[in-house]
């Protein structure tokens, strides 16, 4: 006899605050060769942003970016200038203001 239950209950699922991440951007993250683990944590954090606040786009400055993460100012913007050149996100960079990050919607999937 087949065994069909290999889902396991979660009953509070829906009781947590959550960011929904699509499978083909994580797929892309974890076998993304040319991404070091600093350009994954910069994404994920991006990705809480955007996507956890039900957004494409944010205004998400340096030093919020590094307080937030743990890494320092030059890992930060190494990993942004990685993502970009790797089009996981784009980047509108303003000389007065906030950047804006936006995650690439070829990568939603």
């Amino acid at each position: 006899m087949k065994n069909t239950n290999f889902l396991i209950p979660c009953p509070n699922l829906y009781n947590y605050e959550i960011t929904p991440i699509p499978n083909h951007l994580l797929d892309c993250a974890i076998k993304g060769k040319n991404l070091t683990a600093f350009d994954k944590i910069t994404l994920i954090y991006i990705v809480r942003k955007t996507l956890g606040f039900h957004k494409l786009t944010d205004a998400i400055s340096i030093s919020c970016l590094c307080k937030e993460t743990e890494l320092c100012r030059m890992t930060v913007v190494k990993s942004l200038k990685n993502l970009e050149k790797n089009k996981f996100i784009f980047i509108d960079k303003h000389s007065t203001q906030t950047n804006k990050i936006t995650i690439n919607q070829e990568m939603l999937g």
